[in-house]
């Protein structure tokens, strides 16, 4: 279970280790991350000011996957930029409610422009 190993770690220890190549997250070890997402968000909740918004299980999923990638990701600097930007993706869904849609990444166009004003 490397995801719920990944968020217990570094909510309880504050100390991650990372292993030589990025990890792959099955089934099995999303079903394990959810409901430890979900607790530190019941407890979290309690504290927040005004109405919090309601926790969204693919959104916290997909959050924590994309964070413990990044961390690997910057400690394994060996992978090539390529494999980076597929392993660092937006969140494809809505959170309103509506349908997953694909979305661009905004680094593939900058690098496709050629203004520089644009760029940025």
């Amino acid at each position: 279970m490397v995801l719920a190993g990944f968020i217990q770690a570094l909510l309880h220890d504050g100390q991650l280790t990372v292993e030589s190549a990025p990890a792959a997250f099955d089934a099995a070890d999303l079903d394990a991350t959810a409901p430890i997402l979900q607790a530190y968000y019941n407890d979290d909740v309690q504290e927040m000011p005004f109405r919090a918004p309601a926790f969204h299980r693919e959104a916290a999923l997909w959050a924590t996957r994309h964070l413990c990638t990044a961390v690997q990701l910057t400690v394994l600097r060996h992978i090539p930029e390529e494999e980076v930007q597929v392993a660092l993706t937006d969140f494809p869904a809505s959170l309103s409610g509506g349908q997953a849609e694909p979305k661009s990444n905004p680094a593939q166009s900058r690098r496709a422009s050629s203004d520089p004003a644009e760029a940025k």
